[in-house]
């Protein structure tokens, strides 16, 4: 009896097993379909998608109606000679805000000048402050000179280092809030400070450790700073990521670049933002002028090589003001609803630069734009192409046929 109750037993055990590995096989078939399914729908739509933009590009046609070239200075009036795709106006533009994750890069002026007793003598400032005498200011000195400039040498003492060392874990502070973002530092003065620089990372402590070990000394090398910058970028991060680069300087680059060869510091500097702009995907370029003496002329021309803006901090106190609107214009992007948009490119016999255009001519209406090319460019503009861009729902830009082109 006992015998054949264990065998009930072991086959009602057995029965009940086989349904529910049953019951899993199908749950676990249901969900298979239910993923497959979402994968075709979306390929599906994304296919229709980009069928009917294809059509779109045949209706549509914008011309090169007028062309002055000067130098690195381009005017160019484009008109649309017809097309069905509609173009939202600037009362009607409708954009939405994100917050996005981002791998940033701040590149901080590290030179001589950072820390300086300024109006001194040459003797105050070697026997007094054991500093580096340059045009009455005694640079690369130390927090406990700060006496000794005021009240020994009769100068005037310009910490700027300490205000960018505040600025600096403001602004890690702030972009740490944006889940997924990164933050990385670059020092440079003659060439870039690797001790002073840190690769991209979340860890505020170890970025603000960092920061507090910062030293001033040497010269100038801007394009140092930004190489350096898109090295790390480049290695350390991938290319669909948002990846934007704060550039940080007090007065003048004095020291050239081997990698952009224009003879020029300043041209180097500007270049090298350029480059980084074209040789990675995603990327934006911020400068910040700090101080009287800074070059706004280079740190305007870098921060629009790299499709940025450029904040200037005339007064130090004003400085980590600055840095926070540079954290909250990357922490926060704008996307617009308009998708249809146009590439502009420009070709020399040795190099290319591609220009997009967001305002389009509405139908039968010209529209002009002004280029400056400067550091964008090598050598005189030998032909110019217009080519069309919708942009899909999935954020794909699909590029159409050619629309004109102008050679020289």
């Amino acid at each position: 009896m006992k015998k054949r109750l264990s065998s009930v037993v072991t086959t009602l055990i057995k029965g009940l097993s086989s349904v529910v590995t049953t019951l899993i096989i199908i749950v676990l078939v249901l969900v298979a379909i239910g993923i497959v399914w979402i994968v075709v729908k979306n390929i599906v739509i994304n296919q229709s998608e980009f069928v009917e933009t294809q059509k779109e590009f045949f209706s549509e046609s914008v011309r090169i109606s007028a062309l002055k070239i000067n130098k690195s200075l381009v005017s160019i009036s484009l008109r649309r000679i017809g097309g069905d795709i509609k173009i939202e106006t600037e009362g009607e533009k409708n954009e939405t805000v994100e917050i996005v994750e981002a791998d940033i890069i701040s590149v901080v002026d590290l030179s001589g000048s950072m820390r300086s007793c300024n109006g001194v003598s040459s003797s105050c400032c070697s026997r007094s402050l054991n500093g580096d005498y340059s045009s009455d200011n005694c640079n690369t000195l130390n927090l406990d000179k700060e006496n000794n400039c005021t009240f020994v040498c009769g100068g005037e003492w310009v910490d700027r280092l300490s205000a960018a060392q505040d600025a600096n874990k403001e602004l890690i502070n702030i972009l740490s809030q944006a889940e997924g973002s990164r933050i990385g530092l670059v020092g440079y003065n003659t060439t870039a400070v690797n001790s002073a620089s840190f690769d991209l990372t979340d860890d505020l402590i170890q970025l603000n450790n960092k920061i507090d070990s910062w030293n001033v000394g040497g010269t100038t090398c801007i394009c140092c700073g930004i190489n350096e910058a898109l090295r790390k970028l480049q290695q350390q991060s991938s290319g669909e990521k948002v990846k934007k680069i704060i550039v940080m300087s007090d007065g003048e680059a004095n020291v050239k670049c081997a990698a952009q060869n224009t003879g020029n510091a300043a041209q180097d500097a500007i270049k090298a933002s350029c480059d980084a702009k074209a040789n990675l995907e995603n990327l934006t370029v911020y400068s910040i002028g700090v101080g009287e003496n800074a070059n706004e002329g280079t740190l305007v021309n870098i921060s629009n090589c790299g499709g940025g803006k450029y904040f200037s901090a005339i007064n130090i106190s004003e400085l980590i003001d600055v840095y926070r609107r540079v954290a909250e214009e990357i922490k926060t992007t704008y996307k617009s609803t308009n998708k249809f948009i146009l590439f502009i490119i420009f070709y020399s016999k040795t190099s290319s630069y591609k220009e997009r255009i967001l305002e389009i001519p509405e139908v039968l209406i010209g529209k002009d734009y002004n280029f400056n090319l400067t550091g964008k460019l090598e050598g005189n503009i030998t032909k110019i192409e217009i080519y069309p861009v919708v942009v899909l729902n999935s954020g794909e830009e699909v590029i159409g046929p050619l629309f004109d082109v102008w050679n020289a």
